[in-house]
């Protein structure tokens, strides 16, 4: 660096920033002051962002460092040269990269040359050369500015980032670097980007290149590339480049790339003299062409990994392609929405109908889509899709896709899985169409049950899955190997589907099975393999009434129960004869309808023609579910034919909302007519799987307990319980004298009453015990019901366990919830009347924490409205007397600081005590605070006396109360204690040997530092740490370490003095540490303000003592405070030893009841009071000194000695004698 008399203004100025001093000689730096953290600010650095190119060889740079980590904070940075006298022919020029958020308005920030001609006051830097704002990275440039305005005139440059950089994590970083006035300036021609134009199947490659001009102006320059260690081709563009502009050039002559490989484009702009930097001339870029298949394709074994590739790799959170070597196949795997493509490698694919053909497997329903593209994924368009592919979970099914191809030529052509469940898919096939008729499904029979006929219909679609348009096409039918009957479709156009009824009906009038066999024979079909389908149909005679069904091993109707699953996806009902252990009701077997994400249910389980009497019958039956999520319905339907079509009586519906858990259906009908009658269930919804069991169609009597109530809830000091039951007749006849009785934990000696009716089919009764149960003692209680008829016919839902109740013992004095053991979460009542959040959670970490451990109570979600949130303690018993009720609690962290943001976090809430934590109107109101922000780790404390006139019962009861907006509120440690007694008597020692036991320290939770007890050297002693490092904190500082609380008067003097170490990592890590003794008169943080002693020695063992006066009566705290500054730095702070003693004090002799007196700490008089002057004698009577208008005198600079105190006030004289040591 050279710089000769700048201040003169004559000389050039030049500064590469490698001198090792920042800001160099003659240069200041200079930002916007904040007293929470240091505001961005200029430093220097040789540890350049990596991301910024162009400039590899500039040492060190000037550097300026905003934003990241979500600070947001206002950036004022000034970077201000020497004074320079500027002579004509002078640029300035300078070397300037950056890399900025991308998330922050243009207008909120920016980076500025600027020029004053009188001082270096912001102010008066009011020309403005160049001001620019930078969306991500700027790459190296070397940027000149004219100067010519100026020649002959003294004037100082400053390079000044200003605005800030939003709340990204990524810090906005900006590099200045080799900053010269001079003679010397020239272009800087760069190339910043280069891009292969084509796709990846196009060996010829258009290449574009942006090139950029930072220096000065230029008329003309000549741009070049090369691909490898190919021919260089150059083209001149004869237009000018002027300063700051940009161009994008597309050279006239194409790239020729090699299929498959990977080429290495290199482009450079030259043809420009004096270019300021020749290192950003060139850019190099890499286009990837990638191989080729033959058109037609076929997929083996040997090309399945190098012919296909998934778009997205294997992760967490994307859907992608994997290939599985367990079943030879791709395997597609979804996740949430997104989608990810199977792609191939370059085709040529002919203009026109192309056929793609696949083997797949699947356990749901779906289709598959065909794209095509150039290997970017959100380019590729759709070219044809699937029919619905049905599930095939257990062998490889086939699928096909006729695709559209609107151009001829190389392209890559990929599959896309229509799937919310896995698929695999192998031996995919890209062919030529062919002529196809595919035999899709059978359509009646419908069900796989059917009454006897003689004349039953036979239906199937078929589909022209071929190229052409088809005619006469001939299809057949046959039954159990029988005569073969035939049809002929009149016509199917290509892709067409058509359903076909043979003319000729099939006679069934026999009972047994019918394997039913339907296909088409077109000649020239090109795959015969999805021709044909198969069903099998059980004819029976209709079944006598009454008709149940337990879908067991030994129930022989149950192969004439029907599932109809309308659209073949893989949800449907099924009987299920030898089930898991605990699904059944009762016996073996259940019916069971199965529930999957992004199916929804429309399927009938329908029973097979019952002969049905005329006259009163009903349906009685079991379900359950043990799926907790979604909302489904079941149904129950009658009708006198089996077509889901025609079932449109609706018998019942019941919300399936019970998990693990039977509950009873039922409905009571009118049958009008002797005949054959259906009867089925239908599932309506999403997410919810049924189990069916007990399934009885008669005309029996049933009286069912449906429900059991309690009037009261689990809580405290309960005396009696009023036990409600609800009975349902579930008969065809009316009920009378019933007996309803309820027994509590089993005793043996249940409540019995009579019900006299009369209760009518269908019918529902409520009743409420005349005899309440006795709940006085504290414990829990079951209650079991039932119901008692002489002609029930089903005792298994005659009994109900229903309700339970808890009885909970009250806590006692002193009370503390710090919410770590979840089995006192039940004790507290939590409600809120605004849709906030108000939990008790045990996992509270980071910004979240607890104060310590990690339960705490919180109250968040406060964007929709005001908060209105109550949250109620369990019941303490409380003696009357005088109390201290404490709480710790803290707010959102980080968040900003500013006047406008602050309203969006603050929190308001309200403590009260409560005998009746329903009714507030005679509570104790203990706190009350409208605006609290507490941004730290470290908790704050509230504590406040609390008087309780008489004995009783009473609640904690806490009110959130906070405006609409973003913050959240977090509580814990909540105590209601006797008010504390001192906890030692002074002269006070501490070793921490064997006295660590009788202190305790704030904040100690897992995010912060905490005191903690060291052995070495056979001495014990305390220690923490802090360590800061890249603008961010390991942990919290450690909170306050108190000692003991002592009973101290009036007029008392304490010193205090501690025996401490601090040590740091480096000599560069000093930034002020030290140890500091508070005192306070209340156990509570922000109440420690009273500076007793501080401790700053660096790195040697040492020694301190204050004194402290004691202003008036009372229990007194002291605490030891760590200090570390948010500066990257290392900090160990060791407390050997700690000791409090009285100081000799002399006070006033008229001092006892007088409104003025005085007290000596040794060192300084502090005056009590009003008072006029206060005059001082030595021991022969010769005045010393006259002091007014002065609370505290120093009079550490007296001779020791006696002296006389003279203290005159309105009324009177106050005198008395002190001892100066």
């Amino acid at each position: 660096m050279a710089l000769l008399n700048v201040e003169l203004g004559f000389a050039e100025l030049h500064e590469t920033f490698d001198g090792g001093v920042f800001p160099p000689e003659g240069w200041t730096t200079t930002c916007k002051p904040s007293t929470l953290n240091d505001h961005p600010q200029w430093s220097s650095t040789d540890d350049i962002n990596q991301f910024i190119f162009g400039y590899s060889t500039g040492g060190y740079a000037a550097y300026s460092k905003a934003g990241g980590f979500g600070e947001g904070l206002e950036t004022d940075s000034w970077l201000i040269t020497p004074r320079v006298t500027v002579e004509s022919g002078q640029y300035l020029h300078f070397m300037l990269g950056a890399n900025w958020a991308t998330n922050v308005a243009e207008n909120e920030r920016a980076f500025e040359v600027l020029v004053s001609q009188s001082d270096k006051a912001r102010a008066n830097f009011t020309d403005t050369l160049m001001c620019i704002s930078p969306q991500g990275v700027l790459p190296w440039g070397a940027y000149a500015l004219d100067l010519s305005k100026y020649v002959s005139k003294p004037v100082y440059i400053a390079f000044h980032e200003r605005g800030h950089g939003g709340y990204s994590f990524v810090f906005n970083s900006t590099y200045v670097d080799d900053v010269a006035i001079d003679a010397y300036a020239g272009p800087d021609m760069a190339i910043h980007e280069v891009l292969a134009m084509g796709n990846a199947c196009d060996t010829e490659q258009p290449i574009q290149v942006k090139v950029v001009n930072t220096g000065l102006s230029v008329s003309s320059y000549r741009l070049n590339y090369r691909v490898g260690d190919g021919e260089t081709v150059s083209e001149t563009v004869a237009e000018p480049l002027l300063s700051g502009e940009s161009r994008t050039y597309q050279f006239a002559r194409k790239a020729l790339c090699v299929t498959g490989e990977t080429s290495v484009i290199t482009a450079w702009v030259d043809g420009v003299s004096n270019d300021l930097n020749l290192e950003n001339d060139t850019l190099e870029t890499e286009v990837e062409m990638r191989p080729s298949i033959d058109y037609p394709y076929q997929m083996t074994s040997e090309n399945i990994t190098t012919d296909f590739s998934s778009s997205s790799t294997p992760s967490m959170r994307a859907a992608y392609w994997a290939y599985s070597p367990d079943n030879e196949a791709w395997v597609w795997v979804p996740y949430n929405t997104k989608t990810a493509l199977l792609r191939s490698n370059c085709i040529s694919l002919p203009a026109g109908i192309v056929r793609v053909e696949f083997e797949y497997m699947s356990s749901l329903d779906f289709t598959m889509s065909v794209k095509t593209g150039y290997f970017v994924t959100n380019d590729y368009a759709e070219v044809g899709v699937s029919d619905n592919l049905p599930a095939s979970e257990t062998e490889f099914a086939k699928g096909s896709v006729t695709c559209n191809i609107a151009e001829a030529g190389l392209v890559s052509l990929a599959l896309q899985c229509n799937s919310l469940a896995q698929v695999a898919v192998r031996n995919i096939k890209i062919k030529d169409p062919y002529e196809d008729i595919v035999a899709e499904q059978i359509t009646s029979p419908k069900l796989s049950a059917r009454l006897v006929d003689g004349a039953v219909k036979v239906s199937a679609i078929f589909k022209n899955n071929g190229k052409s348009a088809q005619s006469h096409v001939p299809v057949y039918y046959q039954v159990n190997d029988g005569e073969v009957v035939s049809g002929e479709i009149e016509s199917l156009a290509a892709n067409e589907s058509k359903e076909f009824t043979f003319p000729t009906t099939a006679d069934w009038s026999t009972p047994g099975e019918k394997v039913l066999k339907v296909w088409s024979a077109m000649s020239g079909d090109g795959d015969l393999s999805n021709d044909t389908l198969t069903t099998r149909v059980q004819a029976y005679t209709a079944r006598p009434f009454p008709h149940n069904m337990g879908f067991n091993e030994d129930s022989s109707d149950v192969i004439y129960w029907s599932s109809y699953n309308p659209d073949q996806d893989g949800v449907y009902w099924e009987p299920i004869l030898k089930a898991a252990a605990g699904l059944p009701k009762e016996g073996t077997g259940i019916g069971y309808i199965d529930s999957y994400a992004g199916i929804t249910h429309n399927d009938w389980y329908i029973s097979p023609a019952i002969s049905m009497p005329k006259g009163k019958a009903r349906i009685s039956f079991y379900y359950a579910t043990v799926y907790s999520t979604g909302e489904s319905s079941l149904k129950v339907y009658m009708g006198r034919s089996d077509d889901p079509d025609s079932l449109t009586t609706l018998l019942c519906s019941y919300p399936v909302d019970k998990v693990n858990q039977y509950r009873c259906g039922y409905a009571h009908f009118d049958i009008p007519e002797a005949g054959n009658y259906y009867f089925a269930f239908y599932n309506e919804g999403t997410g919810r799987n049924i189990i069916l069991d007990d399934v009885r169609i008669d005309a029996a009597e049933d009286v069912a307990m449906s429900s059991v109530e309690l009037d009261c809830t689990d809580g405290f000091n309960l005396s009696e319980a009023a036990v409600t039951v609800q009975v349902v007749n579930l008969g065809v006849s009316p009920q009378e004298n019933l007996t309803f009785s309820y027994e509590m934990n089993g005793n043996g000696s249940p409540v019995s009453e009579i019900y006299e009716g009369p209760l009518a089919p269908g019918d529902t009764v409520t009743y409420t015990f005349t005899q309440k149960a006795d709940v006085s003692a504290v414990g829990t209680y079951t209650f079991r019901s039932y119901v008692k008829s002489t002609v029930d016919t089903d005792s298994y839902n005659d009994t109900l366990p229903g309700a339970s109740l808890k009885h909970w013992a009250n806590a006692t004095i002193p009370y503390k919830e710090n919410f770590e053991d979840a089995t006192t979460d039940p004790y507290w009542s939590l409600k809120t009347l605004s849709g906030a959040s108000l939990v008790i959670t045990h996992s509270a970490f980071s910004s979240s924490s607890a104060y310590d451990g990690t339960g705490l109570l919180g109250c968040s979600g406060q964007t929709a409205a005001d908060v209105d949130a109550w949250a109620r303690s369990q019941s303490i018993d409380i003696p009357a007397g005088e109390y201290e009720f404490s709480m710790f609690y803290r707010t959102m962290m980080n968040q900003p600081a500013s006047p406008n943001t602050t309203l969006s976090y603050v929190q308001r809430f309200r403590v009260y005590l409560s005998a009746d934590p329903d009714d507030m109107t005679d509570a104790i109101l203990l706190y009350d605070n409208d605006s609290v922000i507490v941004k730290e780790k470290h908790y704050a404390k509230l504590s406040v006396p609390v008087t309780v006139d008489k004995d009783g019962a009473y609640y904690i009861v806490i009110n959130c109360y906070s405006p609409k907006g973003n913050g959240c509120l977090y509580l814990d440690d909540i105590e209601l204690s006797p008010v504390a007694e001192a906890g030692t008597t002074l002269p006070y020692h501490s070793d921490f040997e064997s006295n660590e036991g009788e202190w305790y320290h704030y904040s100690p939770a897992s995010n912060i530092e905490q005191w903690s007890a060291v052995t070495e050297g056979g001495e014990t002693f305390m220690q923490t740490q802090y360590f800061y490092d890249y603008g961010m904190e390991s942990k919290g500082i450690a909170g306050l370490y108190v000692a003991p609380s002592v009973a101290l008067s009036q007029g008392d003097s304490v010193r205090v003095t501690i025996d401490y170490e601090i040590m740091i990592d480096d000599p560069a890590s000093d930034h002020g540490q030290n140890l500091t003794v508070y005192m306070a008169d209340k156990d509570v943080p922000d109440a420690y303000t009273t500076q007793v002693v501080c401790g700053d020695v660096i790195d040697d063992r040492s020694q301190v003592s204050g004194v402290v006066a004691i202003p008036k009566d009372g229990i007194y705290y002291f605490g030891v405070k760590p200090y570390c500054p948010q500066e990257t730095s290392a900090t160990q702070m060791r407390l050997f030893a700690f000791d409090m003693e009285r100081v000799n004090t002399v006070s006033g002799i008229e001092s006892t009841e007088s409104q003025s007196s005085f007290y000596f700490d040794g060192e300084r008089l502090h005056i009590l009071g009003d008072y006029i002057e206060v005059t001082l004698y030595d021991c022969r009577g010769a005045a010393t000194g006259s002091y007014r208008d002065e609370s505290v005198i120093d009079l550490s600079n007296l001779s020791s000695g006696v002296y006389i105190v003279r203290l005159l006030t309105g009324t009177r004289v106050v005198t008395g004698k002190i001892m100066v040591q």
